[in-house]
């Protein structure tokens, strides 16, 4: 599903929740879970969404979101993991404000979730983290450029960077408590 599907999936269902935000949301809980809970719950979503009933479409949505991710952060994939952000042919703007929210959502669901992962607290993480929270947060303008495309793409490779360490650090803490 595209990001402009999920985008209407959400206006329906009346939620303030962006599609950037809510795959960011996605992935989190991935990494964070990905390697001990395979399905993603329905109290998830309702939390995300903050409705009580989300569309059966939009569970499934996200579910097949969840897994695709799931299967990208593991440690032996080839971590594919996509983005859901406007496609190319959208104003470096809106992608960019897209990626911000992606960022929120991410940082989001990692602070509900934090409880007692110590290995949070790691130095380097929490640099990784900082980047991610100054990027969520700049309202700057992004004209189309260039030199703006080429930045927004190490961006994104720098956020994917980011997810794979935290939900690498998240499998080797899991690993040490079974």
């Amino acid at each position: 599903m595209t990001h402009q599907q999920i985008a209407g999936e959400l206006l329906e269902l009346g939620s303030e929740c962006g599609p950037g935000e809510f795959h960011g949301q996605v992935v989190a809980r991935a990494a964070l879970f990905g390697a001990i809970e395979t399905e993603l719950s329905l109290e998830a979503v309702k939390g995300w969404l903050q409705v009580e009933n989300p569309s059966e479409s939009l569970y499934r949505v996200a579910s097949g979101l969840y897994s695709a991710a799931v299967e990208s952060l593991d440690e032996f994939a080839d971590f594919d993991l996509a983005l859901c952000l406007p496609d190319d042919g959208a104003a470096m703007d809106d992608r960019f404000s897209e990626l911000t929210c992606w960022c929120n959502g991410f940082l989001q669901e990692l602070h509900v979730n934090q409880g007692s992962k110590d290995w949070l607290d790691d130095p380097d993480l929490q640099e990784m983290l900082s980047d991610l929270s100054q990027i969520g947060g700049s309202l700057a303008p992004v004209p189309d450029s260039e030199a703006n495309e080429n930045d927004y793409f190490e961006i994104i490779e720098y956020v994917r960077v980011v997810v794979l360490s935290i939900a690498t650090e998240a499998q080797r803490s899991q690993m040490r408590f079974r």
